[in-house]
């Protein structure tokens, strides 16, 4: 474990808007870009409107551990919004973890970006990222381990950021699909893609229940691959994600702290309001962040977690 080098402010917190397919990829030439941007009246492709199937929620760490973790909205009115009990892993759409890292271009097509310092890429305000898989819920870890290597074990994910305000990014990207994505036909081959991104903004909390505090950033992290187990913990401000991958499945919790509405005004407490899978996190121990310290073994359900990144700012 190393401690936090980054400077907290680099820490994110966003939840998707919209998922947009253009179609097959490489897209004609010509095709405007962002794209999703001009709709619905500039739709040259003649592609589907966008949608929204998932609560997705993004936490990245100031080092830049992220997990992401998507769960699907109800189809049903036999379905609740809420996934809260365990189980239902058909629920979850994809949940992965790991590290990114982005660097500037001018224009996905210009000749500057193989100077992600020149003065055109910086003025651009694009970023092209890259998100290093460590564990995702499409790929089992295979037992025993194929490679050390986690970047030889994932295909790749990156993709273009074009910031369109003070809290919103367009991502603009291509991924293989083995079936065909929502509202698309095309399956079995690449497909452009968009996702728009909001940030949220990264409130303070107090474990003693009320909403005034510090800032803080907790990640907990656990590998045993000799038992196909990965898994991450991060609580970022009020929010607490939990992936964990045991072989073929995969188990994941989101916490909040939000108003409590049994303790009367001005109390705050932490609440699970999704549950997938049967393992437990120990996410309770990051809402006491005061208790850490980087190093430290948590020792939860049989599991050994070890406090990896501890962050605290105003």
């Amino acid at each position: 474990p190393t401690p936090t080098m980054s400077p907290p402010s680099s820490a994110n917190i966003s939840t998707r808007d919209y998922i947009f397919f253009l179609g097959a990829y490489p897209l004609p030439p010509n095709t405007p870009v962002p794209y999703s941007t001009g709709l619905p009246h500039n739709n040259p492709l003649n592609s589907p409107p966008p949608s929204e199937p998932t609560s997705t929620l993004v936490l990245t760490s100031p080092n830049s551990t992220f997990i992401d973790i998507r769960i699907l909205r109800p189809t049903s009115t036999q379905e609740k919004e809420s996934v809260n009990e365990g189980g239902n892993y058909k629920r979850l759409e994809w949940g992965f973890a790991g590290t990114s890292r982005s660097y500037a271009i001018a224009t996905p097509n210009s000749s500057s970006n193989s100077n992600p310092n020149s003065n055109e890429a910086m003025e651009s305000g694009v970023t092209h990222s890259i998100w290093q898989h460590w564990l995702d819920s499409k790929h089992p870890l295979p037992i025993p381990p194929t490679s050390t290597h986690p970047e030889l074990e994932y295909p790749p994910d990156e993709g273009d950021m074009y910031p369109l305000s003070n809290n919103q990014t367009l991502e603009h990207g291509h991924a293989f699909s083995a079936s065909p994505f929502p509202g698309s036909v095309d399956g079995g081959r690449e497909l452009a893609y968009e996702e728009m991104w909001s940030d949220v903004p990264i409130l303070p909390t107090s474990s003693t229940g009320k909403s005034a505090g510090k800032k803080h950033c907790v990640v907990l992290r656990v590998e045993d691959l000799s038992a196909g187990v990965r898994g991450v913990v991060i609580r970022l401000g009020q929010y607490c994600q939990g992936i964990l991958q045991q072989r073929d499945k995969t188990h994941v919790e989101r916490w909040e702290f939000k108003e409590d509405e049994q303790g009367g005004k001005g109390a705050w407490s932490w609440k699970r309001t999704h549950k997938i899978g049967d393992r437990f996190f120990p996410c309770a121990v990051t809402f006491e962040p005061e208790q850490l310290v980087v190093g430290k073994v948590v020792t939860y359900m049989e599991a050994v977690w070890v406090v990896e990144e501890l962050a605290e700012w105003d």
